[in-house]
């Protein structure tokens, strides 16, 4: 009884180590608080059904592996969540910077494949000056691109569904190979294995609606209409209210 109670209590430690970490990484990687708060209420959300589940439901003992196990799960579920908060604060390329025509490969091989013939055109009837700099769009939207501040003319429905369309495809994907790996791992005769297998099978299940749908509609159902990261803004504070002592 012992070696199982201090096998708990360092799962336990593990486990607010872990969580920690993942707030910290949430942190850094989305410079806001607020979307951080959120995606943890979700993932431990998630974790307390699956625990639910198990140990009330279908009957598991308690125990140090059962614990480790759901950290190690917690810490996985929550990337794809953190992409989409990055993308909600954070800008994409600017419509400046975007290629107004999409030039297939084989258009530019044909292209290639004329170049001399183009640059012998060129040097026999050069082009007056002036009309290339009026042909091409304009460079200009490098000045105007910022690494923090997202773009404004985008609302938040918008902003979250342009994210969630990001992170479906892979978030799919990657649930379905983890089903995959529970499928076999379900019928192995040791238990930590089977276990393993069985919330395999089954997080992937929460998963998906819990990113793609509640995270979502938990962050538009805030009302927050503000797209620049809590920590960007409290600098911006700081800095105005600790103006006074380099003026």
């Amino acid at each position: 009884m012992e070696a199982l109670k201090e096998a708990l209590d360092s799962s336990w430690q593990v486990l607010i180590n872990v969580s920690l970490v993942v707030a910290g990484v949430g942190i850094l990687c989305t410079l806001d608080l607020e979307l951080v708060l959120g995606l943890l209420v979700v993932a431990f959300g998630v974790c307390a059904f699956i625990v639910f589940f198990f140990f009330a439901l279908c009957g598991w003992s308690f125990g140090p592996w059962e614990l480790t196990i759901m950290t190690v799960f917690l810490s996985y579920s929550v990337e794809p969540a953190f992409q989409m908060g990055y993308d909600f604060v954070m800008p994409g390329m600017p419509r400046g910077l975007q290629p107004e025509n999409n030039v297939q490969p084989a258009e530019g091989m044909r292209a290639i494949a004329a170049g001399g013939d183009l640059a012998l055109a060129g040097s026999t009837h050069p082009e007056p000056s002036g009309t290339g700099a009026e042909a091409g769009p304009s460079t200009d939207g490098l000045s105007k691109a910022s690494d923090l501040h997202p773009k404004e003319d985008e609302l938040p429905e918008a902003a979250v569904k342009r994210s969630v369309h990001a992170v479906a495809k892979n978030l799919i994907s990657n649930s379905i190979k983890l089903m995959l790996c529970g499928i076999m791992l379900a019928p192995c005769q040791l238990r930590i294995f089977s276990r393993l297998g069985a919330i395999s099978i089954l997080l992937p299940v929460l998963c998906l609606p819990s990113v793609l749908v509640v995270y979502p509609a938990l962050i538009i159902a805030s009302g927050r209409t503000r797209r620049e990261p809590d920590l960007v803004l409290m600098g911006k504070v700081f800095l105005d209210k600790a103006s006074w002592l380099w003026t």
